[in-house]
């Protein structure tokens, strides 16, 4: 018991103010230094405002996190935490950060939901770190909602899986290329008369660096980015024809999907879905860009 009391005695500190004036130099912003702080000191905004000193045993963890930060790796993913409409959602490397446009196709959903009020199943596609879906079924308040969300990535499911327990929502989560787990058992789908679906895939076209900050193509998982050489659209094409195959087999008397497209994928996507005769509408984000596609297949 002495012992570890001289230990904590003679434990050494380091300032506060020292250590924010030295990475502020070195370009770090100060709300990410203070963020890492409250994160691994488990502090509050106010109490790490207060705070002088801070002991020996946590300064190499906290500089060793301001220095991933340093060298362009996101503070989401340092930290394993990412917002998301209003929401603390776990993240790691193997899914991509929560990013606000998503937040537009959310709001979208929501409010699709509220409109009918009588969706009874939700798929979501490309789940990554579940935030959108387990948003939706938190925000839609509707606990007999059929719900499932899909992802191509074993390592992304887990992910979600993670958030799914820790929210306690009623999710059903399965490893799916697209929509083909629901083409190889369409039973789970028997019961189903009004179906909305969401999905965010990867649109962006390989190689298509000039478009993108370092952070995201060194850091982010790449199969959740980067997917064909053409048009970056076919992605959306394919699992568009699977939903068409999908309608034919059921006695549906509503599907609403939602698409987030690429921030120059508004032409192209418009002249597919005019193809395919199905009614659409488009709606832009806060930097007034084309980016969630609402389409009626029914």
């Amino acid at each position: 018991m002495r012992d570890s009391l001289e230990n904590i005695f003679y434990q050494k500190i380091m300032n506060k103010q020292e250590l924010i004036k030295i990475y502020l130099k070195k370009g770090l912003k100060k709300s990410h230094i203070e963020m890492v702080l409250s994160h691994f000191l488990f502090l509050d905004k106010t109490q790490i405002f207060l705070l002088e000193e801070i002991l020996e045993d946590k300064i190499n963890i906290i500089k060793i996190a301001l220095n991933r930060v340093l060298w362009w790796e996101p503070i989401e993913y340092v930290l394993n935490k990412a917002e998301f409409y209003s929401r603390e959602f776990y993240v790691d490397n193997q899914v991509l950060i929560p990013r606000n446009e998503t937040e537009l196709m959310t709001q979208k959903a929501l409010e699709n939901f509220n409109e009918e009020k009588n969706y009874d199943t939700y798929i979501d596609i490309w789940t990554g770190s579940g935030a959108m879906p387990i948003s939706i079924f938190l925000e839609n308040n509707n606990e007999q909602l059929n719900a499932f969300a899909v992802d191509i990535s074993p390592k992304a499911i887990k992910v979600a899986k993670k958030n799914i327990e820790d929210y306690k929502v009623n999710i059903k989560i399965h490893t799916s290329d697209l929509f083909n787990y629901f083409l190889d058992n369409i039973y789970l789908l028997d019961e189903t008369k009004k179906l909305i679906i969401t999905a965010n895939l990867p649109y962006i076209k390989n190689r298509d660096f000039i478009n993108m900050d370092q952070e995201v193509i060194f850091f982010e998982p790449s199969v959740a980015l980067y997917w064909w050489e053409k048009t970056w659209f076919e992605l959306y094409e394919e699992l568009t024809n699977q939903i068409i195959e999908l309608k034919s087999e059921l006695n549906l008397e509503k599907l609403t999907v939602f698409y987030e497209i690429w921030f120059d994928q508004y032409e192209i996507s418009r002249e597919f879905l005019k193809k395919k005769d199905l009614k659409f509408d488009y709606f832009k984000d806060f930097n007034n860009i084309y980016r969630t596609i609402k389409i009626e297949f029914i």
